[in-house]
C-alpha cells in the first residue's frame, strides 16, 4: 500500500500514466448507483442528432501525437548535433596548430619520431613515469631543440653564415619571421620586426608554462 501511495503521488508527472489515472476516475464516477443521475444524462443526450454522436465517439489519437512529437525531437537533435560538429571544426581551425615538417637532413622530424617511440615504450614498461600526453611532450621537446639550435647558431660562426645565406637571421643575430609564399611555393621573409634571441627564449618559457 505504501508503494502504491508513493506511485500515486508522482503519477501526475507521468504523461501517459496521469491520463490513465484521470480516465479511470471518470469511469468510476459514471458507474455509480445513482439511477436518477443516469436518467438525467440520458435525457440531456436526446435530440442532439446523429452528428453529435459521431463527434462524441471521436477519441484523441494520443499514440500518434506522441510518435509525431518524438520524431520531431529526434530530427531537432540531429540538426543540433550537426551544427555542433561544424562549430567544432571551425573552432579547431581557429585555435589548432598544424605542423609542416621538412624531411631534409638536419630537420626536426627524426627528433619527433624518436620522442614518440620512447614515449610509447615507457608507457608499456613504466607508465607511472609519464606525466604528459604525447603531443604536449613533443611540443616541449621541439621548443627546447629550437632554442638550443638558435643558441648554437649565434655562438658558432660557420652555422651563423649558413643561417644568413638561408635568410633565417641577420648579421646582428636577430631572427627573421617567414611565411609561406603561394607564388614561389616557398618560405619568404615577412615584414615583422626580427626577433632577438633573448625575446625568443622568453616566449618559449611562456609557452612551456602554458602547456604544462
Amino acid at each position: 500500500m505504501a508503494h502504491e501511495a508513493e506511485l500515486a503521488f508522482f503519477k501526475h508527472l507521468l504523461p501517459v500514466g496521469s491520463q490513465q489515472q484521470q480516465t479511470g476516475s471518470v469511469q468510476m464516477e459514471t458507474k455509480g448507483p445513482n439511477k436518477r443521475a443516469r436518467t438525467e444524462i440520458n435525457r440531456s443526450h436526446k435530440g442532439r442528432g446523429k452528428g453529435h454522436r459521431q463527434q462524441a465517439n471521436r477519441k484523441p489519437k494520443d499514440g500518434q501525437d506522441q510518435s509525431r512529437d518524438l520524431q520531431k525531437l529526434v530530427e531537432a537533435t540531429a540538426k543540433l548535433t550537426l551544427k555542433l560538429a561544424d562549430a567544432q571544426q571551425v573552432l579547431l581551425q581557429d585555435c589548432g596548430l598544424t605542423w609542416f615538417v621538412s624531411a631534409e637532413p638536419g630537420g626536426i622530424l627524426p627528433t619527433m619520431f624518436g620522442v614518440s617511440s620512447e614515449w610509447r615504450k615507457l608507457q608499456e614498461t613504466s607508465p607511472h613515469l609519464i606525466t604528459s600526453p604525447l603531443p604536449t611532450l613533443m611540443m616541449s621537446c621541439v621548443l627546447e631543440e629550437l632554442v638550443a639550435r638558435m643558441r648554437k647558431t649565434v655562438a658558432e660562426e660557420a652555422m651563423q653564415k649558413s643561417a644568413l645565406q638561408a635568410g633565417w637571421c641577420t648579421e646582428a643575430g636577430t631572427w627573421l619571421y617567414k611565411r609561406w609564399g603561394p607564388v614561389k611555393k616557398d618560405l619568404v621573409a615577412a615584414k615583422t620586426t626580427p626577433l632577438a634571441l633573448s625575446d625568443l627564449e622568453t616566449i618559449v618559457k611562456e609557452i612551456q608554462a602554458d602547456i604544462q
